[in-house]
């Protein structure tokens, strides 16, 4: 027998050759289609990454902020727009509640006498999710099951703060939040959201709506948990609804910018947070105002929509401090040009809130300032003698706006005590809505202003309404 023969059963080489051949150039158009896919894979990865490892603009301020603070593990600082978990979220509030406290869980569930069970769940044993639940700050969800990698809600989340203020020992009854959509299903959450809301952590969706029901982003739990954290700290809390206290909400903000003038916190002028007076409350103000607050007309956000009859500016929009002497003002009420003497006379309004200065702030001094600013109270109280007056803060801009330079926050917030003081020399009430749209780089808040720097966007005004229902004068209700 031939040596080189084919064992028994095994084919020749001859036989594995394909029955037609491929040619040169079709060889070459295939390994070109092979590197252009190759190519568009490494692409799409390189995209995805990098939509998902960074937090989205406007939260990359307070996100970094939670992290240096050790609020954010590891495997949470990425997919920042991913859903976040209910097992997720049970972990950080176990470790927010370490921090805030200044306690190990093991101390704070031994105070409380409370003891883990690892049994609790069919479907996790995780330390955290069992510390939280023993501790009722977060439930399961039903038949023996936690859900770890289930999706939370936006009422779900504001329910763990209010308990995990419980569990620090810090009262949370007696805040209402004023949502209308907090019914059927997420009728239980009333109870919850009137101390989170009441300390800035967490917000509303715009036309008193709450959306209970919204799922959560990781970015957004990281800053939900973050605002949590400040206010376990320095909480407000709601055994007196007349004074809720000082809503030092930017407190943190002007320490980290010492160039920025903080608000005096102590001041006997600042209106401090209250129940939320509804819309009932917000009828009853009068603006006399610049273009800032002129958009709470031009978005339709005041009862009669465009034909409001609570925004008193000029022709052109907008008021400026240094020129109201002899300036006409549109009179709302007909359309006719009146100086702001005229229309008191007229019209007496009930509550006057002065909102100007953004548009003196660049050239006046303050006693330039204050003396126009005076001239303007004596005019309210001259013409229309039985008028509230209110001084509202002038508003932070970003350096997008195009007079930058010659207008900064830090010559607004300078300003701002100027005119809190002018408020504690008369008596009167201050409103700090600067304070509510101040971001953590010492400007407005990104997603709460307009591409031209100056002027609230549409949730940016949903916030200063927010802000005025929540910080109301009670006075005024009387």
């Amino acid at each position: 027998m031939n040596s080189r023969a084919n064992p028994a059963g095994q084919k020749s080489k001859q036989e594995y050759r394909p029955a037609c051949s491929m040619s040169a150039a079709k060889k070459t158009y295939i390994k070109r289609i092979g590197c252009c896919l190759a190519v568009l894979a490494i692409i799409f990865c390189s995209v995805v990454s990098v939509s998902s490892e960074e937090p989205s603009d406007w939260a990359k301020d307070e996100v970094a902020s939670a992290v240096s603070a050790g609020l954010v593990p590891a495997q949470l600082q990425q997919n920042y727009d991913s859903p976040v978990t209910r097992g997720q979220v049970a972990g950080m509030f176990v470790n927010l509640l370490e921090k805030a406290s200044g306690k190990p869980a093991s101390t704070i569930m031994a105070e409380k006498g409370v003891t883990v069970n690892e049994n609790t769940f069919r479907d996790t044993a995780d330390a955290s999710v069992l510390v939280a639940n023993a501790l009722g700050i977060i439930n399961g969800t039903g038949n023996g099951m936690f859900s770890p990698d289930g999706t939370l809600k936006r009422a779900q989340i504001a329910a763990i703060i209010n308990r995990t203020a419980g569990v620090m020992g810090i009262s949370t009854g007696g805040f209402s939040h004023g949502f209308t959509d907090i019914t059927g299903s997420y009728a239980w959450a009333d109870s919850e959201l009137g101390w989170p809301v009441a300390n800035g952590i967490v917000k509303g969706v715009g036309e008193n709506r709450f959306n209970p029901g919204g799922d959560l982003t990781t970015e957004q739990a990281i800053l939900i948990t973050y605002r949590a954290y400040i206010a376990l700290r320095d909480p407000v809390e709601g055994s007196d609804l007349s004074d809720g206290g000082a809503d030092r909400c930017a407190e943190h903000i002007y320490a980290a910018h010492p160039e920025l003038t903080p608000v005096n916190y102590d001041s006997p002028s600042l209106l401090h947070i209250s129940e939320d007076m509804g819309q009932e409350y917000i009828d009853k103000l009068t603006f006399i105002c610049d273009s800032t607050t002129y958009f709470l007309k031009a978005s339709g956000k005041l009862s009669g929509g465009y034909s409001t009859t609570q925004i008193w500016t000029g022709p052109e929009r907008t008021l400026t401090l240094a020129y109201l002497r002899g300036y006409g003002i549109v009179d709302p009420f007909d359309g006719q040009i009146r100086t702001i003497p005229e229309c008191l006379a007229l019209h007496k309004p009930e509550v006057v809130v002065i909102a100007l200065g953004m548009n003196g702030v660049a050239f006046m001094d303050e006693e330039y300032f204050n003396t126009e600013y005076e001239n303007l109270i004596g005019w309210i109280q001259e013409n229309s003698p039985d008028s509230v007056i209110m001084l509202q803060s002038i508003f932070p801009i970003t350096p997008d706006y195009i007079h930058w330079g010659q207008i900064t926050n830090v010559s607004i917030t300078r300003a701002n005590s100027w005119i809190l003081k002018i408020a504690e020399k008369h008596g009167f009430k201050y409103i700090d809505i600067h304070s509510a749209l101040l971001g953590e780089d010492g400007n407005c808040k990104a997603e709460l202003i307009r591409p031209d720097g100056l002027h609230p966007n549409g949730d940016g005004l949903d916030v200063i309404l927010e802000y005025l229902r929540t910080h109301g004068n009670r006075d005024i209700m009387q």
